[in-house]
């Protein structure tokens, strides 16, 4: 229940223990709509379950150890880099089939596009 107490002339609004202001009445409206986005978004746009892409990104990383273990590991993500996007001719090693190009971003790390 909200009492009004005039203090130095001025009602001044007093919220008793048992009862929610608004601003709390409004973050938990706010959280549950959120929450509900949340689980349309994931429904609309599901992360696909595919076996060949985990597949194609063990042979990437199988070659990518082994030229890090021969040289040092950025030398090593510039070949997997020029390998993926076929710059590297005199490799006998065929590129994964679905890949359309890869490069390294700017956290350092090797993304592949399929």
């Amino acid at each position: 229940m909200i009492v009004a107490k005039p203090i130095f002339g001025y009602n001044i609004i007093t919220m008793r223990k048992n009862t929610i202001t608004i601003i709390e009445l409004i973050i938990v409206l706010c959280v549950i709509v959120v929450a509900v986005r949340v689980q349309n978004y994931n429904n609309i746009f599901p992360i696909p379950e595919d076996n060949t892409h985990k597949k194609q990104i063990s042979v990437i990383y199988k070659y990518y150890v082994e030229w890090a273990l021969q040289s040092d590991e950025k030398k090593a993500k510039y070949k997997v880099i020029s390998w993926l996007n076929g710059r590297l001719p005199s490799l006998s090693i065929p590129i994964p089939e679905g890949i359309i190009k890869a490069y390294i971003n700017k956290f350092g790390f090797i993304d592949v596009t399929f």
